[in-house]
């Protein structure tokens, strides 16, 4: 993989990102398997306990990165811990059960603001497929948005817009900062797909 990234280059931060982490978004997206036509309650359930104990960690550790709230001023709009929450309960687990849960310890270096727009590249790219994946879901297991399937809902008609703010905020970082970006994008694909691979083996 080419890190090197010239100052000249008219090429933008988010376009270099979806470029050099497009291998690790096809690993993950295989990974994920949500939008099988046999997709069970059970299984829908297991994915969004795995999605927690990642998404759990990860947000307290975005939480204490400096700057973070002046490199993404709506990042407290852009949680979803509370969003799994209410799926998981739905889906008939108590809250003592999800703190039970399973975390992740091997997260992405978010030591600055930069690293921390990377792994949020990741998670926010997420949500662009969640209308497929909530209508899937609402068709083959009768969720509602509200009940089940909050998470993969989230934002709403809002989607195609929040996106453009984070890579409006991507595109305007120095180039000095952008090969952390893309380090810490590609460290967040990898941990959250092994992740997701260990669970399938428990």
């Amino acid at each position: 993989m080419n890190t090197e990234f010239s100052s000249t280059s008219t090429t933008t931060l988010a376009a270099r990102l979806r470029d050099e982490t497009r291998d690790l978004h096809a690993a993950i997206e295989q990974g994920v398997d949500v939008m099988r036509p046999d997709l069970s309650q059970e299984r829908y359930r297991n994915l969004l306990q795995r999605f927690y104990g990642f998404y759990a960690p990860l947000e307290l550790r975005l939480e204490g990165v400096a700057g973070i709230n002046v490199a993404c001023p709506d990042f407290a709009s852009r949680k979803k811990v509370f969003l799994l929450t209410r799926d998981l309960i739905a889906l008939g687990l108590t809250t003592d059960a999800i703190n039970s849960l399973p975390r992740c310890s091997e997260l992405p270096d978010l030591a600055n603001a930069a690293q921390a727009l990377g792994c949020l590249y990741v998670t926010e790219g997420a949500t662009l497929g969640g209308a497929i994946i909530s209508r899937h879901v609402a068709a083959t297991l009768r969720f509602a948005t509200d009940s089940g399937s909050a998470f993969f809902s989230s934002y709403g008609e809002q989607r195609g817009a929040m996106w453009k703010v984070l890579t409006d905020s991507l595109n305007t970082l120095p180039v000095a900062q952008q090969t952390e970006v893309v380090v810490a994008a590609r460290q967040t694909f990898i941990f959250f797909t092994t992740w997701l691979d260990q669970g399938r083996r428990i």
